[in-house]
């Protein structure tokens, strides 16, 4: 099951900071299954303080069809495109570190990139499924979110994208489960 987003007025959010670390040590895994519609400029899952872009980082696609790993105001990008008229499942996951972050899909390392950028994950206040704070809004289905206080390894990445649970993949650092066809507790607008 999935939960279906309409692109203009849909979303689920946690007004919390859920992240821990500091703006020089954070480790952060976000994971979602996503079903794009059509290609548009909308956030799939991330995170930040509701306004800026200083605790920012999210999954999302952009308006050519490619899904991308946001830290603050940069982003990287995947080659591949997905259609219009999309009807094929996704498995974007992306990891962030102060050295670093990847982006995959379906288990495979699509872009990566190693710079040195301070974020402090404790600013990100709102925990998005869906939009962001500048209203980014995801139009199609997102299923099976999880995030995570750790850099999953490629292994781990690939049990994801086969379908293995976020319940038993490093359950110690796993911080928020959505599997999106069942109860959602917080906000839902």
């Amino acid at each position: 099951m999935a939960y279906d987003f309409n692109g203009s007025n849909q979303w689920l959010q946690r007004s919390e900071a859920i992240f821990s670390g500091s703006s020089t040590s954070y480790a952060i895994t976000l994971a979602a299954w996503a079903r794009p519609t059509d290609r548009h400029l909308g956030t799939v899952i991330g995170a930040d303080a509701g306004s800026g872009n200083a605790g920012r980082f999210a999954l999302f696609s952009t308006g050519s069809g490619k899904f991308s790993l946001r830290r603050k105001s940069s982003s990287i990008s995947q080659s591949a495109q997905y259609p219009n008229g999309n009807t094929d499942w996704f498995h974007v996951l992306g990891t962030w570190a102060y050295s670093s972050r990847a982006l995959y899909v379906d288990g495979a390392s699509v872009a990566t990139q190693s710079t040195n950028i301070s974020l402090d994950p404790t600013n990100a206040t709102n925990f998005y499924i869906g939009r962001d704070h500048s209203g980014k809004y995801w139009e199609g289905k997102i299923g099976e979110c999880a995030a995570y206080n750790a850099i999953l390894s490629a292994n781990e990445i690939a049990q994801l994208a086969e379908g293995v649970s976020p319940l038993f993949i490093q359950p110690e650092n796993l911080i928020g489960y959505w599997p999106l066809g069942g109860l959602y507790t917080d906000e839902v607008n």
